[in-house]
């Protein structure tokens, strides 16, 4: 999946940034054990719009926003 993070745009000649996207329905991390470093579970009312919910890995959340919360961001 190719997006764009609003607050890092990218110039018209460049690649668009590159993520591996997965879908998760609630309680896949908890089923998982993965911890949620920072917000909440997937809910159901997540997959309609205009919500838009997703949640990154920590890598990500380093590389674009290692010294603030990632929440709220609009990718």
């Amino acid at each position: 999946m190719t997006a764009r993070i609003e607050e890092f745009p990218v110039e018209e000649s460049q690649f668009p940034l590159s993520f591996l996207a997965r879908r998760a329905m609630p309680g896949h991390f908890a089923t998982m054990e993965v911890a949620i470093i920072e917000g909440r579970e997937f809910i159901l009312d997540d997959r309609n719009p205009p919500l838009g919910s997703l949640i990154i890995s920590e890598s990500i959340k380093r590389e674009f926003w290692p010294d603030v919360s990632a929440l709220d961001k609009r990718i």
